[in-house]
């Protein structure tokens, strides 16, 4: 997984209240890379779709 999209689960991990380190360290250890591809694309969608939300929540305002 290159650093840019570890970052970006770092910040999304943080926004939502968890350990970003531990979570990190968690997707650098022993997870099959089939796994952290998945990973990557749920949790890339999951940040697409809360930006989503945001924009429309700041434009609502």
């Amino acid at each position: 997984m290159d650093e840019e999209t570890m970052q970006q689960i770092r910040e999304l991990a943080e926004k939502k209240g968890m350990d970003a380190e531990q979570l990190a360290e968690a997707l650098t250890g022993g997870v099959p890379e089939e796994l952290l591809e998945a990973m990557t694309v749920v949790l890339g969608k999951t940040a697409l779709f809360d930006l989503a939300l945001t924009k429309k929540d700041e434009t609502a305002d």
